[in-house]
């Protein structure tokens, strides 16, 4: 019957049900529960599925890594892909429950595989990953030299390899101690501009006396993450050529983007190894392919 709603029975003293009896449900409440039926399916399937998460460190440093790579997989396929932040956490969500591998990579460190990791519905299992330093190992460099001189084509007079064993007897600096020591750079840059007269010059020079007798037009790009030349920094150069006379003066800036133009949204120098992509981002070509079309026509 529309409008009622039963009440719940319950048997007699006779053993005998009673029936059922209706009272009525309002119009408003009726309404009110209408865009909740749609839902009502989906409610399960929320409970069904779980989460990894945790963070990635040093080994040694004991310092938070960003950038490494965490895949949860099982029965060879990858269910779940994630990157970790600057603080080293990751989370690995929408994971029915189950027993996942869990595999950790990032360059400059030995990859870490974690098996048997249980994921049970509506819980977050969580991991403490610490990864191993690991020089990278390139390819053989093939070096030639000649005590004469000599066309590229007659070269080389003589061939030196450098093979793994070479480069293993002498490693590169791991990011921790790259860290470390881009941590003394400013200390030791002033050290350098005191005994080198272009470093000194470079640092010294100041480009907006030039840049206020220009009179062609400029575009400016700036990556907004870019901790090499900081967005206030091209403002100020772009403030400088309009206030020169110049008045074709474009400046754009890219979000999440640093000083090689690359999708990154920290910015970090000490963070580029670790970036997924090193391609320039598609929009800065698109601007530079807008502005070229609109000044070469």
């Amino acid at each position: 019957m529309e409008g009622m709603r039963p009440y719940a029975t319950s048997g007699s003293g006779h053993g005998q049900p009673r029936p059922l009896r209706w009272s009525p449900m309002s119009r408003a409440r009726r309404l009110a529960l209408w865009p909740l039926l749609p839902l009502l399916p989906l409610l399960p399937l929320q409970a069904q599925t779980g989460a990894i998460a945790g963070t990635v460190a040093d080994s040694t440093a004991h310092v938070p890594l960003a950038g490494a790579v965490l895949q949860a997989g099982q029965g060879g396929a990858v269910v779940a892909r994630a990157i970790s932040g600057n603080d080293g956490a990751f989370r690995l969500e929408r994971l029915p429950a189950g027993v996942y591998v869990v595999t950790v990579s990032r360059i400059g460190y030995g990859s870490a595989v974690l098996d048997q990791v249980a994921v049970r519905e509506g819980a977050t299992t969580t991991l403490r990953v610490a990864l191993v330093a690991r020089a990278l190992e390139l390819n053989p460099e093939v070096v030639t030299a000649s005590r004469h001189e000599e066309k590229a084509l007659d070269a080389p007079a003589s061939v030196s390899v450098i093979g793994t064993q070479d480069i293993r007897e002498q490693p590169s600096l791991t990011p921790a101690e790259r860290k470390e020591a881009l941590a003394k750079s400013d200390t030791a840059t002033r050290d350098l501009a005191a005994k080198n007269a272009w470093l000194r010059f470079f640092l010294e020079y100041d480009p907006l006396p030039t840049a206020r007798k220009v009179r062609v037009p400029v575009l400016v790009l700036q990556g907004a993450t870019d901790q090499q030349v900081t967005p206030e920094q091209a403002d100020t150069l772009a403030a400088a050529l309009k206030a020169g006379g110049d008045r074709d003066v474009t400046a754009r800036k890219f979000p999440a983007t640093n000083h090689l133009f690359l999708a990154d949204p920290d910015g970090s120098p000490t963070g580029y190894a670790a970036l997924p992509v090193h391609s320039v981002r598609r929009e800065v070509l698109g601007a530079i392919a807008d502005w070229l079309v609109a000044h070469l026509r």
